[in-house]
């Protein structure tokens, strides 16, 4: 598996799919693998008449928006050095903590973005571990702390 095939196993696991719009975790109108489409607590009322998205096409989507994410560190030096790296299953860690912080949110882990470019990915997971991120999805981030911290591809994500 190439990278962005790691990331969208790691994000279809960590996200699920559905067809139909519904609040993620923290209150925005999202559909498909994790697609954010609204505002935070906008009445799904306001999705109604959208058809449902099949399985498949969320697939393609969640790609081509990691595929977005990933190209989208180019404009973050602090990360692009971060990734630059990372192997394949860190970079993904990389692209799917992007996928659901957006690439901004995803800056702001200075700590941990700097532990990887010293290649010190025990304490980039550790930071991780350290964060609010940690707080709100404790058993997410503790999966991908760890795949940050060995480089490798969790059984969990294999399908």
């Amino acid at each position: 598996m190439d990278r962005l095939e790691i990331a969208v196993s790691i994000i279809a696991a960590e996200e699920g799919y559905m067809a139909k719009p519904y609040f993620c975790s923290l209150g925005y109108p999202t559909i498909g693998i994790g697609l954010k489409i609204g505002s935070h607590n906008q009445p799904l009322e306001h999705f109604e008449g959208l058809p449902s998205m099949p399985r498949d096409v969320a697939e393609l989507w969640c790609r081509l928006y990691a595929k977005d994410v990933e190209d989208s560190f180019r404009s973050y030096p602090l990360i692009l050095a971060a990734a630059d790296n990372c192997n394949d299953v860190q970079r993904a860690v990389l692209i799917s903590m992007g996928y659901q912080l957006g690439t901004r949110g995803l800056s702001r882990f200075e700590r941990m973005l700097g532990c990887c470019i010293k290649k010190d990915f025990e304490g980039a997971g550790a930071e991780m571990l350290d964060s609010l991120l940690a707080e709100q999805t404790p058993n997410r981030t503790g999966r991908q702390a760890s795949m940050l911290h060995t480089g490798k591809l969790l059984p969990y994500y294999r399908g």
